[in-house]
């Protein structure tokens, strides 16, 4: 119906119903409608003002209000050139140099250097330790900083601020310190650089006789707490024998142990496979043996129940048996059947063994 609309409210207006704004005639997409060139030309020649005239331009929120920015460009164009003069603007709004270091401040273009110059996250260079630090931190840093020269209130070097125990405790020639026979009586206190010309011309012979006498004392001190701990010592030696051949015994008992578990051990798979006992004995040259001679079995059963048989040729077709056992056994049946290929002819015999 030649209705028209810019592009973002045809955009927003689709979204929500798919018709004309004005007539309400059904259009299902943008790309539906047709653009009005001669309006487009008419429109292009409207003069505005320069988006960063506004303080806001950045919002978040679409429905907040522009606020004009004093400070910001005055200028006004054409339409058809704004997007050029939106790109070279100096007063367009650009990120800190420093952004990725935390700063978040969008600044205008020709403000740029003077934020650089003050921004606290640029960062600067120790001139005492050489380290990088932010400016917003780098006052704090100086405060710490071991490498920082700082002045000693006694003698006024400066002294670099780790070492300046070490030189107050041992170096500072106008620090006051006491004598060094201060525990022996001497109550003198004179500057560190005038120390050995008070120990020349000041007469420490009664200190002198006090340290002595304390040595004495102490040596008599440190002789005896040397000897408690000589007799600790021999004491915790003798411990340490007694524990060492008591370690000795129950290591060999230990020993003793696990021989005695594994026999056990042995005992205990023994006796899980049962006490009873299955195999075949093959004679396949029975009749080569003469009367008189006799075949030995191998060997056979369970440790330490072994057994042997011997058959005795007594006669052509008369054989006798015998049970020969590798130890004393107790409570023991043991069958012996003689197979025939005629299961009919199988003769079988036993054997008891009690106490």
């Amino acid at each position: 119906s030649g209705h028209c609309s810019c592009k973002d409210c045809w955009i927003k207006s689709l979204k929500n119903k798919k018709e004309c704004m004005q007539c309400k005639t059904k259009v299902n997409s943008f790309n539906e409608l047709s653009r009005v060139r001669q309006i487009e030309r008419l429109l292009l020649k409207i003069c505005a003002s320069c988006p960063y005239s506004f303080k806001n331009i950045t919002r978040v929120d679409e429905s907040e209000k522009l606020i004009k920015d004093s400070n910001g460009c005055n200028e006004i164009v054409k339409l058809e050139e704004l997007d050029s003069h939106i790109e070279k603007c100096s007063y367009r709004f650009v990120k800190c140099k420093y952004h990725e270091k935390g700063c978040n401040d969008n600044i205008r273009f020709n403000e740029n250097e003077t934020h650089i110059s003050k921004c606290e996250y640029q960062p600067l260079i120790c001139k005492y330790c050489y380290d990088f630090y932010l400016l917003k931190t780098i006052e704090q840093h100086y405060l710490e900083c071991p490498s920082m020269l700082i002045e000693c209130k006694e003698c006024n070097q400066k002294i670099k601020r780790e070492v300046m125990s070490k030189h107050i405790d041992k170096e500072c020639e106008e620090l006051i310190i006491p004598c060094k026979f201060s525990q022996f009586g001497c109550n003198d206190k004179i500057k560190r650089k005038n120390l050995e010309n008070h120990l020349d011309q000041t007469n420490h012979s009664k200190h002198f006789s006090t340290a002595i006498e304390h040595l004495i004392t102490t040596i008599e001190y440190l002789k005896i707490k040397n000897n408690q701990l000589s007799n600790s010592i021999d004491e915790l030696t003798k411990d340490k024998e007694i524990l060492n051949i008591k370690n000795i015994k129950f290591s060999n008992k230990l020993k003793n142990l696990n021989i005695k578990n594994n026999q056990l051990s042995y005992r205990i798979d023994v006796l899980n496979k049962g006490r009873k006992y299955k195999n075949n004995w093959i004679i396949s040259n029975y009749s080569k043996i003469k009367v008189g001679d006799y075949l030995m079995s191998p060997e056979f059963g369970y440790d330490p129940d072994f057994f042997k048989i011997r058959l005795f040729k007594k006669g052509l077709w008369d054989p006798n048996i015998y049970l020969h056992c590798a130890s004393e056994q107790k409570n023991i049946k043991l069958t012996i059947t003689l197979l025939n290929k005629d299961n009919k002819k199988n003769h079988s015999c036993s054997f008891f063994y009690g106490k």
